[in-house]
């Protein structure tokens, strides 16, 4: 999101809590310039009025929340995902062809992002239903990677299952040796019983 430097100047005031109209015009800045870009915020959902003054909304907080003081801009932030690490009795792991990017036309574990107000565990058993159908796996969290490729910078929170259920797993979906999925190196550790 491109913000004009008027629009940021009141961004970067609200970041710090609510002001009245005449605290958030930047100095130098004449008032139908300033106006417009107060509305111009408003009209895209980041700034509200409100009876003592201006404040943001709660896409001016998610805003805030990625807010660099020093760059006057939103900075670029990991990404935060779910990723489930389901066995079948022999020890091999569920994987899937990734139909999008980043990754495509790779296989993986079932990963996928966490949902605005969603937990990880609740994040971990919808991302695992929509990509494999499966929903009768008790998932457990077991820890925490870190996933650095070209142009991502993800978090991810790993949970692990087993698929005792009698869900059907595809043969073609199973992976023997999880340690030969490319780019996952750092999930090793995990892979172990």
């Amino acid at each position: 999101m491109e913000l004009h430097i008027i629009q940021r100047q009141i961004l970067q005031e609200l970041i710090h809590g609510k002001h009245r109209f005449s605290e958030l015009q930047p100095d130098g800045v004449e008032n139908n310039l300033y106006q417009y870009h107060l509305q111009r915020l408003i009209g895209s959902k980041i700034v509200a009025k409100a009876d003592d003054g201006y404040t943001l909304t709660p896409m001016g907080y998610q805003i805030a929340a990625q807010w660099s003081t020093d760059l006057q801009s939103v900075r670029l932030q990991p990404v935060v995902v779910v990723m489930n690490l389901i066995f079948n009795q022999k020890g091999e792991v569920l994987v899937v062809e990734r139909h999008k990017e980043p990754f495509i036309n790779t296989l993986s574990p079932p990963f996928g992002k966490v949902h605005y107000e969603e937990s990880l565990a609740e994040a971990a058993v919808r991302d695992l239903h929509e990509k494999t159908g499966i929903t009768n796996v008790s998932l457990q969290p077991i820890g925490v990677i870190e996933l650095r490729t070209d142009g991502m910078h993800t978090i991810a929170h790993v949970f692990r299952g087993n698929s005792e259920s009698g869900d059907y797993i595809p043969p073609d979906l199973l992976l023997a040796n999880p340690n030969a999925l490319p780019g996952l190196e750092a999930l090793e550790p995990l892979f172990v019983e």
